[in-house]
């Protein structure tokens, strides 16, 4: 067994130097950034994006080449000449400091303001010219560049500028205060001094014959000129200047664009991705980096400091650059992440569900030989050992890696003393040195030195038992060794055990993640209960414990993982994305903020000494880079539209009248953040009718029969907390009906007191009934617009033919099953619901169909397929799912299923499609067979995590042509035994391959004997 052991060290050792180590130090693996793009689903009909630009209310701009789009946080709207735009086509867009918005086009440059043109400016300036740049001061005065030459003025008063050519002039640049200028022209830069003097050098030869469309000032003063191909910085107006041109991966797409961001860096959107300068060098954005198109046309960085990038649409980059996500694309063996550790050679590791990876300067490397096993978790002791933990669905026991410090080697330490299969989930050094292991199934261990080698032994835990769950063993400063399990929490002081139980302060005795707070406090989480638990520490050992239970946004989901950065920010792993508690302030990151997933891997979490945050996620890891974080996103603010009244008249003015009849208004407002918009929250109330206020997820509030007054709508907004933006409002006035007026109430006192009291009466009778209808109306408008959003998302998930579930559904329902059956697997044995804990799967294909097609045409093969469909869900139970997998293919997911009752309900299945009679018509009487394949998830009982559920499909399918293969009418299944070993990743397109090597055993409904026939 020792030699064994021995030459399977030395075949990875020899894999490992082939493939090569990581050298000390070296530069982590680039990570990419995720992207939301827009387009005509959120309203944004044309794709071909000419400019971009945010206006002082915080609207995002987009010029297009069919009119002008408005972004407000929910949906885009579209202006063009109809709205008072002098053209659709628009070139560009420029916004002056003091806020003016110009669409420039071929008929001149247009001042636009909100949601029409600017009353400020009486027309179009320069209509008869081609505009390529314009620049202003925070004065209003503007410097235009057109093909004719450099215009100056105020927008009613433009005039050449005298002494330069009147010829091309394709870019000009301001300082606000208009104290210096900047201008090119025929090869020439000219400059216009705080005088008004203007003077003139020459470009370098190489940039002579370019046409440069962009120049900008930085904050150190240095000029950048771009063109489409090149690219030129000058120290000051007279230095020689610095090519840069070698660094854009490109030319631009329409125009040489420059955009400075506030950290003092330029950006370059080039046809092969964006470039960023700074004090570091150049660095490039692009599709490797997740930049969602190869190319940039144009882009835009909005006061919250997100990166907008026009191409092919809108994207915007999530995260303003602090996240980054690693995944299969950065060669990470597998997406799911349960472990991060950085060695003391400043090595990246992560433990995955596919092996142990390293990270590499270009990619991650998994280390050969582990590639079946799931790394659970990682540790390195004082002496620079490396140690690695999981197990191997495929192996009967367990061992562990270990990579001795010095060494560039690993090798393997078998756990002999643990006789049953059981994951490593965690493991820490206590301070007798010893290597603490925590298991899913069998307690707590420990190894120690013996000679040359390790030995284990079992540890009795205090008020435990063998079978323990063990969650997380973790050491303090002071060396005492903290263990999280499911019987409470224990404490090694190096002597004896102790442990705490709900008598000692903990919610539950089911403890989830532990960390140690700068203080040296011990900060707990729970299994599957909200909150934490801080327990604090006297000098005489005693402990006090404190719940936290506020903010409670903080503690409001199941936290799978505890941590805190070199800054002693808190960090919080959870079923709903990442968490942090900093100085006071909670934030919240999730795939809307650039993470690879919401869903948070037990333990996954690394602080690097520079900052630097990691996180193993169930889709990959994220990275959040503490050098580039961004500001604290500034609360949102919220805008009111449009006010419209019953008739659906537009009301403008500070205090609009409404008439009586007329009183049901429409409020339309925007929440103008875009840090992640699927996190705001808007609330909303109308003054003077309700106090307080109410959340919304829509856009529009509407108001019913209200009575005569003056009210004001006021809406605000949060990023998901309770700390609100500005509120914005609009005041409204509904006057009173005819009977309220001043002479309606004299006839009435002269009509008598008996005549008023009648008219009261009916007053009161027709506003009620009136009411009661108005309420009446808007809940049959409200349960017809649920209805046809109900009817609308069905239709998106149901095959219009069969009416069965599609693709497109099981991949959104998957998510969901898949986290259940997961759940019912890691628990233990004695918490498991019964037997009815797998999925399985049935690839259904009609025999012959094609011939029914070819014989009777396709008429008659959509009713084959509609009957067959209605046959297969009668035969099925309503909670499992029956999906139209393509043409005559069906595929059946059997939810909460005995794996023992699969061949069953295979034989159901067939039999409800033979014993089937299609009339055809004509006296035509059509009877099909099926054939079937089938296979179970988890396909491995002891590794759930070992195949997809796109495994199984693929297992399923393999089936499914082996019964066709063996003369059809019949199906073929593999169902793994609840001890059976893991084959391993040809289960998936070999799986004929390990029947006949007897590696996996197939069952069939053919007769004893009978030879399968694989594809």
């Amino acid at each position: 067994m020792h030699l064994i052991l021995s030459l399977r060290t030395l075949l990875i050792c020899s894999a490992l130097l082939l493939l090569g180590q990581p050298p000390a130090h070296a530069g982590d693996t680039p990570g990419a950034y995720n992207f939301r793009s827009y387009g005509p689903e959120q309203g944004l009909r044309n794709q071909a994006v000419t400019g971009l630009a945010q206006d002082n209310d915080g609207f995002i701009f987009v010029a297009t080449e069919d009119g002008l789009f408005r972004y407000d946080g929910s949906r885009f709207e579209r202006f063009g000449t109809a709205d008072g735009l002098n053209s659709d086509s628009i070139i560009g867009l420029y916004q002056e400091p003091g806020g003016r918005l110009w669409i420039m086009n071929a008929k001149g440059a247009l001042a636009w303001s909100g949601d029409k043109p600017d009353p400020a400016v009486k027309a179009t300036i320069l209509p008869k010219q081609r505009i390529e740049a314009i620049a202003a001061t925070l004065s209003g005065q503007l410097y235009v560049a057109t093909t004719a030459g450099l215009y100056q003025g105020p927008p009613g008063k433009l005039a050449l500028v005298a002494g330069l050519p009147a010829l091309d002039t394709g870019a000009v640049w301001s300082a606000p205060d208009g104290k210096d200028v900047l201008a090119t022209a025929q090869g020439k830069l000219y400059r216009r001094d705080a005088a008004g003097a203007w003077s003139s050098r020459a470009l370098p030869p190489a940039f002579k014959n370019e046409v440069i469309h962009t120049i900008l000032k930085d904050a150190k003063g240095r000029i950048w000129l771009r063109s489409r191909r090149v690219l030129l910085r000058l120290a000051s107006f007279d230095d020689a200047g610095e090519d840069l041109s070698a660094h854009l991966p490109g030319a631009s797409v329409l125009k040489g664009e420059l955009v400075s961001d506030a950290r003092g860096g330029v950006w370059a959107p080039t046809n092969l991705g964006l470039v960023h300068f700074d004090d570091h060098g150049p660095w490039l954005l692009d599709d490797q980096k997740g930049l969602p198109t190869q190319s940039a046309t144009s882009m835009l960085i909005d006061r919250e400091g997100n990166l907008w990038v026009a191409s092919e649409g809108m994207h915007r980059l999530q995260g303003r650059l602090a996240w980054t996500a690693h995944t299969r694309r950065q060669k990470l063996p597998s997406d799911t992440v349960w472990n991060i550790l950085r060695s003391r050679d400043g090595v990246l590791w992560a433990g995955t569900n596919r092996g142990l990876a390293w990270s590499t300067d270009t990619e991650w490397r998994v280390l050969p030989g582990t590639e079946e096993r799931t790394i659970y978790t990682l540790a390195e002791d004082a002496e620079g050992n490396l140690w690695a933990g999981g197990n191997n669905a495929r192996k009967d026991g367990n061992a562990l890696l270990l990579r001795p410090a010095g060494s560039d080697q690993f090798r393997t330490i078998p756990l002999a003393h643990l006789t049953k299969p059981s994951s490593i989930n965690t493991m820490d050094f206590g301070s007798d040195k010893a290597l603490y292991l925590g298991t899913q199934a069998n307690g707590l261990h420990r190894m120690v030195r013996a000679g040359d080698g390790y030995k284990g032994e079992a540890v009795a835990l205090p008020k435990g038992e063998p079978s323990e769950q063990i969650n997380q063993v973790l050491h303090d400063a002071k060396g005492r060794l903290w263990v999280a399990g499911m019987n409470g929490l224990a404490l090694f002081e190096g002597a004896r055990w102790r442990r705490f139980g709900k008598a000692d302060g903990l919610r539950e005795e089911h403890v989830e993640a532990l960390a140690f707070d700068p203080a040296g406090d011990l900060l707990v989480s729970y299994w599957n209960m909200h909150g934490l638990t801080r327990f604090k520490f006297n000098q005489k050992g005693g402990v006090r414990a404190i719940q936290i239970d506020a903010p409670a946004t903080l503690v409001s989901d199941n936290i799978y993982s505890l941590g805190y950065d070199r800054g002693g920010a808190l960090w919080l792993g959870t079923a709903q994305g990442i968490k942090r508690w900093k100085d006071g302030r909670l934030d919240q990151f999730a795939r809307g903020e650039g993470l690879p997933s919401d869903d948070a891997a037990s333990n996954a979490f690394w602080a690097d000494a520079n900052g630097d945050v990691w996180m193993g996620m169930a889709s990959g890891m994220g990275h959040y880079e503490a050098a580039v974080e961004p500001p604290p996103a500034p609360l949102p603010p919220a805008r009111v539209l449009r006010l419209q009244d019953g008739k659906g008249k537009i009301l403008t003015g500070a205090a609009p009248q409404v008439a009586w009849q007329d009183r049901t208004l429409s409020f339309r407002f925007a929440v103008l953040s875009y840090t992640n918009e699927s996190r705001i929250r808007a609330q909303v109330r109308l003054a003077g009718f309700e106090d307080a206020w109410r959340d919304t997820d829509i856009r529009e509030a509407r108001y019913t029969g209200l009575p005569p007054g003056t009210y004001r709508f006021e809406v605000r907004a949060s990023l998901g907390s309770e700390d609100f933006g500005p509120v914005a409002a609009r005041e409204v006035r509904i006057l009173p009906p005819w009977w309220r007026t001043p002479w309606a109430l004299i006839l009435a006192v002269l009509a008598g007191g008996a005549l008023l009291l009648l008219l009261l009466r009916w007053r009161t009778r027709r506003l009620r009934k009136r009411n009661n209808e108005l309420e009446a109306l808007v809940r049959a408008r409200t349960e017809a617009l649920q209805a046809a959003n109900d009817a609308l998302r069905e239709a998106s998930m149901v095959d219009p033919l069969t009416g069965l579930k599609n693709r497109r559904f099981l991949g959104l329902s998957m998510r969901g099953e898949l986290a259940r059956v997961s759940r019912q697997f890691r628990a233990p044995a004695a918490e498991r619901a019964g037997i009815n804990h797998s999925l399985l799967f049935f690839m259904v294909d009609l025999d012959h169909f094609k011939s029914i097609n070819d014989s009777y045409g396709h008429a008659a093969g959509d009713l084959v397929l509609q009957q067959t469909s209605a046959a297969l869900r009668a035969a099925c139970r309503d909670a499992d799912f029956v999906v139209r997998w393509g043409g005559e293919e069906f595929l059946i997911v059997a939810r909460n299923s005995d794996r023992g009752c699969a061949a069953q309900l295979a034989n159901n299945l067939r039999a409800a499609v033979s014993d089937l009679h299609i009339d055809l018509g004509n006296g035509v009487i059509l009877q099909k067979t099926c054939s079937l394949g089938f296979a179970a998830f988890p396909a491995v009982e002891a590794a759930p995590e070992a195949h997809s559920w796109e495994d199984v499909v693929k297992m399923a399918d393999q089936c499914l042509y082996a019964a066709k293969n063996s003369g059809r009418d019949n199906w073929v299944g593999v169902v793994l035994p609840a001890g059976a070993a893991d084959p391993g990743p040809r289960m998936a397109d070999q799986l004929g391959a390990l029947v006949a090597e007897g590696q996996v055993q197939a069952i069939s409904s053919l007769p004893a004997g009978a030879r399968l026939r694989w594809q």
